[in-house]
């Protein structure tokens, strides 16, 4: 996903608009919405005495807001391009009433307005290849939503690859 465009090279109303009050407490002024990764970032501001002031207010707020999206994307992609990203899927086990049973587990990180999430397969019910293929799948098809192309495995198929060599690892060092 790109950037936004930054803030310096916004024109005056780029992502504002005139709210005119309606009804009998309503109040005119400026509303910011940018919209990026899935998300809207909106904050009203009201004209009170000063219609300049109120979109003078709305202006520095976004582009106070566009400044903290761009940089927050810059250090996900440099966080992605430089150092090997994390798998997020893992082999290991569960336990349930009392019983423990192997699983295999993929997560997607917290970002944006998107809260963590778990994906969860059994071995036993679906055996470690399919509920790795299932695991790295879903991993896959979330991290390319957020990240884009800047998600450096191209396919479920290459980050199962990724994992299973980790797996492979992680065993012989046992």
């Amino acid at each position: 996903m790109p950037a936004l465009t930054p803030a310096r090279d916004l024109d005056v109303l780029d992502h504002i608009s005139r709210d005119r009050g309606e009804g009998r407490y309503a109040r005119s002024g400026w509303r910011v919405a940018i919209e990026y990764g899935g998300r809207t970032y909106e904050k009203a501001f009201a004209d009170g005495s000063d219609p300049y002031r109120a979109l003078a207010d709305a202006v520095a707020w976004r582009d106070q807001t566009v400044n903290e999206i761009n940089t927050s994307h810059a250090r996900r992609r440099s966080a992605l391009d430089e150092r090997r990203p994390a798998l997020g899927v893992r082999v290991t086990t569960s336990r349930s009433k009392g019983h423990e049973y192997p699983v295999v587990v993929a997560t997607l990180p917290e970002l944006g307005g998107h809260k963590r999430s778990r994906f969860v397969r059994s071995i036993d019910a679906h055996g470690l290849d399919d509920a790795l293929r299932q695991a790295c799948a879903w991993r896959h098809a979330g991290m390319r939503e957020r990240y884009g192309d800047e998600y450096p495995f191209e396919t479920a198929d290459d980050l199962l690859a990724a994992v299973q060599d980790a797996e492979a690892e992680s065993t012989e060092a046992d």
